[in-house]
């Protein structure tokens, strides 16, 4: 039942980002395989980001989403290795979420990028 749960959440928060993403231009990009419950988003290499400091703007919107909320975690180079993955924002979903849960952080996420 618990798996079948986290199936169930992994699949729907998968579809909502690729709406989600989709909305926001595409200025974010799932990264992560549709299969992990672990969802890495990273700053998409358009013009519009082109001068943008990934791992700020990443870090602010982390800040944003938690005034408003929702706990998110940002990761970024701080000093740049072959090791280090890119800069981005890390989400996980459990059997414990509610699709409520689901749209409620996407929303907030989308109103933190927005700011």
């Amino acid at each position: 039942d618990l798996l079948q749960r986290l199936h169930d959440n992994r699949t729907y928060m998968y579809e909502k980002l690729k709406a989600f993403c989709t909305k926001l231009e595409d200025l974010l990009f799932v990264t992560s395989d549709e299969r992990s419950p672990i969802i890495m988003l990273q700053v998409a290499d358009i013009p519009e980001t082109e001068y943008l400091d990934e791992v700020i703007f990443l870090r602010e919107v982390v800040r944003e989403s938690l005034s408003r909320g929702c706990a998110l975690v940002a990761t970024g180079r701080h000093i740049p290795s072959r090791a280090d993955p890119p800069p981005g924002i890390r989400m996980v979903v459990t059997a414990a979420h509610t699709f409520e849960d689901i749209d409620k952080v996407l929303t907030v996420l989308n109103k933190s990028v927005d700011v």
